[in-house]
């Protein structure tokens, strides 16, 4: 079984692709979504990695499971519902080159997965458990998350975490907030970017904000803060 299992969203990026001849924006289909993301390069570099996620029943769907097959990744784990469509983000630049991100998901198949469709073994047999808050919304994936969560603490695993901070996906940044410490109880392992830093610790400064969150979860060994241009 996998050296890494991670639980959270699979979903279609369609990434800006330049103008048409009319002008008109163009957009990519590419495979996306942050646990998968990770498992891809613990794959590439060598190790093996299990998705428990859900996608709709639908082409973006299946397109997604034959995508992670061929990287190497396990899709053992991985729902398929008819309730709703495999979830779709549109990502935007500006002149800057940052980006913006539009979801297609009220609900999106990832918000569905469930607890009881959860293949435990996927957790036990592998040494690092992942996961993301785009789970700890409202919805099944929730309880999904914090079962997996839970259940690889009680079976000795190291648990990672990555509050992956997307504020159109929650109904406020205090929902939001509360829902990203939800995970953090968990965690051993801690990776945010500054501005998730701000948000969670409530200081911009690194050492100070870092500091805090290791006093108040003292289960979390490592931080590691994310600063674009100037590494981590």
């Amino acid at each position: 079984m996998a050296n890494v299992a991670a639980l959270g969203e699979i979903l279609i990026d369609f990434t800006y692709a330049g103008k048409s001849g009319s002008g008109r924006v163009l957009y990519e289909q590419n495979p996306g979504g942050a646990p998968a993301n990770v498992l891809t390069a613990v794959v590439r570099q060598g190790g093996e990695g299990a998705l428990i996620s859900c996608v709709g029943n639908d082409g973006f769907g299946r397109f997604l499971r034959d995508t992670i097959m061929d990287v190497g990744i396990d899709t053992v784990g991985i729902q398929v519902t008819e309730e709703a469509a495999t979830t779709l983000a549109f990502v935007s630049l500006d002149e800057s080159g940052d980006r913006s991100f539009t979801f297609c998901r009220k609900p999106g198949a990832d918000q569905l997965i469930r607890e009881d469709r959860i293949n435990t073994d996927i957790i036990g047999s592998c040494s690092i458990f992942h996961f993301g808050s785009l789970s700890l919304g409202r919805g099944p994936s929730r309880r999904a998350a914090l079962f997996a969560a839970g259940y690889a603490r009680e079976m000795g695993k190291t648990v990672s975490y990555d509050p992956n901070w997307r504020e159109p996906l929650w109904p406020s940044v205090e929902e939001g907030v509360e829902g990203m410490l939800a995970g953090l109880k968990f965690a051993d392992l801690l990776k945010l970017s500054l501005e998730e830093l701000v948000l969670l610790s409530g200081n911009a400064d690194l050492a100070a904000g870092c500091k805090k969150l290791m006093d108040e979860y003292p289960r979390l060994s490592l931080i590691v803060v994310t600063l674009g241009p100037d590494g981590c």
